[in-house]
């Protein structure tokens, strides 16, 4: 007998070039998580973080966070908020920047949510890796989640790809 996948694919973006900002809408809350997977490139190599944002049904968000080669981390009230690309800060035309962003909990309405990010980018040496783990205190389901460029001229490129699972309990 044969194993069920426990990822359901819920949505898939596609980057048309002209975008900096897109959100993934109406996420069902019957899964038990979420995951996003990632490959993105950029329309212009310049200094460009990517971060990711959630909402919920409301209650309030804090999320503390860090990279890996930074050894940074933040905290912030009321925000909806993960950078991703603190490591490297370049999105690149011709190299993606690749990762998978796990949200834990995410509709269950009596815990809070925890994220945790895995990414990096081959820059021939310069590119590095993120990990980062975040904690949402707040018990509401999150109903949204989207990715985006902290400078308008830098877009999604074509060949940009994101796509948002659900998981099933096991």
């Amino acid at each position: 007998m044969a194993a069920q996948s426990t990822y359901t694919p819920i949505a898939t973006y596609n980057a048309a070039g002209n975008s900096a900002t897109f959100t993934f809408t109406n996420i069902p809350q019957n899964y038990t998580d979420l995951v996003i997977v990632w490959s993105a490139l950029s329309t212009v190599n310049n200094s460009s973080q990517m971060s990711f944002t959630y909402t919920t049904n409301g209650g309030q968000r804090t999320l503390a966070a860090g990279g890996s080669g930074s050894g940074s981390s933040y905290s912030t009230t009321n925000s909806n908020y993960i950078y991703l690309a603190n490591i490297p800060t370049n999105l690149s035309t011709t190299i993606p920047y690749s990762g998978i962003i796990y949200c834990n909990n995410y509709s269950n309405t009596n815990t809070y949510k925890t994220f945790l990010c895995k990414a990096g980018q081959d820059l021939n040496g310069s590119g590095g890796l993120m990990l980062a783990v975040a904690s949402s205190f707040t018990t509401s389901g999150i109903t949204s989640v989207g990715f985006s460029t902290n400078n308008g001229s830098n877009y999604f490129a074509t060949a940009s790809t994101f796509t948002l699972y659900g998981i099933t309990a096991a």
